[in-house]
């Protein structure tokens, strides 16, 4: 009976470590996700104000790059990303959008 009581608390204690390092490597990557949307977001508003220097709009595709891969389990951005990003810019860049929709009412 008492090996019985050892090996639930030792196997509930590893349990226990387990969710313990989970539940810490959870706040870590919450931490450096926060961190990256706070540097992406800092750096569209600096390209807002110098909107005509490539390296200010450089810095917010990276750190968009950045940000966006934080957010996925793999950590790689998708093209749908690189689209968010690339009207991010736009947006905060002053230019308008390249698409261009042909006159079909003729």
């Amino acid at each position: 009976m008492g090996y019985l009581i050892f090996a639930a608390v030792v196997i509930g204690g590893i349990f226990w470590l387990m969710y313990t390092a989970s539940s810490e490597q959870q706040k870590k990557l919450l931490e450096a996700r926060e961190v990256n949307k706070n540097e992406y977001y800092e750096s569209l508003a600096k390209l807002s104000s110098h909107s005509e220097e490539p390296q200010f709009r450089i810095d917010a595709l990276e750190k968009g790059r950045k940000y966006y891969a934080s957010l996925r389990p793999d950590g790689i951005s998708t093209i749908t990303d690189e689209t968010s990003i690339a009207n991010d810019l736009n947006a905060y860049s002053g230019h308008k959008s390249l698409t261009v929709f042909p006159n079909t009412e003729d």
